[in-house]
């Protein structure tokens, strides 16, 4: 098995997170908008999923962007950025719990009971953080006057197949910013969902369990999708010696 020459370093810690689309674009070497995965010369094409700059899995070709050969090149994420942002499947039931604990305006949450706030922040897991306040929030039908709230009436929200189903009661007497009379019910789209998340204090998203440094809500929705490098999702070998695709690069 080939072992890199390059000095390694001892992981102190792992901290997870989301990353943000600022995040992704920061750390990709290439923004991949070409289908095509070789080009004229049956070389990998550039802005491809298999983008040279990303890295390579052959013996003979160097990276474009180190310049490492496959053994001592670990692979180089890239981008694509998305046309309208959608939603993440592994996140959408974690959206869904957020959006019944804020306001639908103006993305406060709605729970203003103070004692109850001091009686979840004492609560060292996040994880519990995040289930009292989902528990207490989805009870409260109106975001509360003052305090930074509205007054507006909530609807419910659920979850169809992979999109977010928002519906408002007939007698809620109220109704969200630029909904009309005859719109009760509406599939929201993943922007729409996006910028009221984005409306979440910092404060509130601590409160919820979660770090607005390392994983803000908003961020659960990708604008930006980033590529895996091609050591991640190496070709293999075929019976005849031609190499076919993994199927992680297909679905790119």
């Amino acid at each position: 098995m080939a072992v890199t020459s390059k000095a390694t370093r001892k992981a102190l810690e792992v901290r997870l997170g989301i990353l943000s689309d600022r995040e992704v674009v920061a750390m990709s070497v290439a923004e991949i908008n070409c289908e095509q995965l070789l080009g004229r010369d049956m070389q990998p094409q550039r802005g491809g999923v298999c983008d040279p700059r990303l890295g390579t899995t052959d013996r003979d070709v160097l990276c474009g962007t180190c310049g490492c050969s496959h053994t001592d090149c670990p692979g180089h994420f890239g981008h694509i950025a998305l046309a309208q942002a959608v939603y993440h499947a592994g996140y959408l039931t974690d959206v869904l719990k957020v959006l019944r604990c804020i306001c639908c305006a103006c993305g406060a949450l709605r729970l203003r009971d103070k004692e109850r706030i001091r009686e979840i922040r004492r609560r060292p897991s996040a994880r519990t953080r995040f289930r009292r306040v989902h528990e207490a929030c989805a009870k409260i039908k109106e975001c509360s006057r003052g305090e930074n709230g509205c007054g507006q009436s909530q609807p419910t929200y659920r979850k169809v197949g992979l999109s977010i189903v928002r519906e408002y009661k007939a007698d809620a007497g109220g109704a969200a910013p630029g909904q009309g009379s005859g719109d009760p019910k509406k599939t929201l789209k993943a922007a729409e969902v996006r910028a009221m998340l984005a409306k979440i204090s910092d404060e509130d998203v601590k409160l919820m369990g979660l770090d607005p440094r390392q994983s803000r809500p908003e961020w659960m929705i990708i604008q930006a999708l980033a590529v895996a490098p091609p050591p991640v999702r190496p070709s293999v070998q075929a019976g005849d010696g031609a190499r076919g695709v993994d199927d992680l690069t297909y679905a790119y």
